[in-house]
């Protein structure tokens, strides 16, 4: 018994120390990419390199790529949105901190990989919205008020091999068919209810203000 409870505190102790690299990699938290400003991708058209997209063409063998952003977002509802999306995309090693409704957001999405990021401090991590097929796989979701949020229509949702800590829900599922390869502390299934359906979810900007595009002079 004394063993376990040791081997479950060196493991706290271990993701602690994860948080703090990258939180603390620039003082004031996480380091800001390009312009700072929140990616919004409304639609396939928008995946684009203005708009934080590294490679890819959005198939299947070649997803469109958007990684290395690090993003502290305390007067922003999201850090990284999707909106209404179906090509193949993958985010990874991207950290977003103090996001005052989703680290990440994707509304009506699908065919969405999200891996290797480190999601803390925020409302929510990850908050799927009449979203499905898309996968979450070894990302640290630590400190959110909930850790993955999945409503409304969300289904057919692969989670796996990520580690949680210390958030106030793991794993909040409203959707249906949603697949979860591991042990989460806190998993919520079932009907919708009351306070999570009134917390503030992002409101959708308007494309074309919103989507981020190269200045010019």
């Amino acid at each position: 018994m004394v063993r376990k409870v040791v081997l479950s505190v060196a493991a706290s102790v271990l993701v602690l120390l994860l948080i703090a690299l990258v939180v603390g990699s620039s003082g004031e938290g996480l380091s800001r990419s390009g312009n700072g400003e929140p990616i919004y991708i409304y639609g396939d058209e928008a995946f684009t390199s203005e708009n934080g997209v590294n490679g890819g063409s959005g198939t299947v063998d070649d997803p469109y790529i958007i990684e290395g952003l690090r993003l502290v977002s305390r007067w922003s509802d999201y850090g990284i949105y999707i909106d209404h999306t179906t090509r193949c995309f993958i985010i990874r090693d991207c950290a977003v901190e103090r996001a005052r409704a989703a680290a990440i957001y994707l509304n009506t999405v699908s065919n969405g990989r999200i891996e290797d990021c480190q999601l803390t401090r925020n409302a929510k991590g990850i908050y799927l919205l009449n979203s499905r097929d898309n996968t979450f796989t070894s990302n640290l979701i630590a400190e959110n008020n909930y850790g993955i949020v999945m409503m409304a229509n969300s289904r057919d949702n692969v989670i796996t091999g990520n580690s949680f800590l210390e958030n106030g829900l793991d794993l909040l599922d409203r959707g249906r068919g949603n697949m979860y390869k591991e042990d989460v502390s806190a998993k919520e299934v079932g009907p919708a209810i009351e306070p999570v359906e009134k917390e503030q979810t992002p409101a959708a900007p308007s494309p074309p203000a919103q989507t981020l595009q190269a200045t010019t002079d």
